[in-house]
């Protein structure tokens, strides 16, 4: 553009920059700054219609990858409720109380767009579930390693 007064002309090869420095966002000289796609905005993709499943779509795709892993390698650990909760119960209560406690203090908190409406003390499900399968996934992966490894009687 002419007249912006952040354009410059290069005699290099690459082409003129279009970066406007100037404070009025919707001055003639920055239209090209921001301008809509189309007069009716961004396309509405089907993944708005599911975007609540976005976070339990994540958990079932870490599920999806690790069960196998069980009968694959013979993971007799993973089997074991008795070895395998208290395993998980070590990794979830300190995070879920660390967890509950800054979601209150509005250290930060769950797009209700992408998860599903129900709560537990001010924490989605997709959340509890998270603080059970990415550590059993953890485990299995570990314990399949070490049976590729060679450590299966450790």
């Amino acid at each position: 553009m002419p007249g912006c007064p952040g354009t410059r002309r290069w005699s290099g090869s690459s082409p003129p920059t279009r970066h406007c420095r100037s404070r009025a966002r919707r001055s003639p000289c920055c239209r090209h700054i921001a301008r809509p796609r189309s007069a009716s905005g961004p396309p509405s993709w089907p993944t708005e219609r599911v975007r609540h499943l976005a976070y339990a779509a994540a958990l079932v795709a870490a599920l999806v990858v690790t069960v196998p892993l069980v009968p694959l390698f013979g993971l007799r650990r993973v089997r074991r409720l008795r070895v395998l909760l208290p395993a998980i119960a070590c990794a979830a209560v300190p995070f879920v109380c660390w967890d509950v406690f800054a979601t209150h203090a509005g250290q930060w908190h769950f797009d209700g767009r992408q998860v599903f409406g129900l709560r537990v003390l001010g924490l989605p499900v997709e959340e509890w579930a998270f603080f059970v399968v990415i550590p059993f996934a953890a485990i299995a992966c570990y314990e399949a390693v070490g049976a590729l490894l060679g450590r299966r009687g450790r």
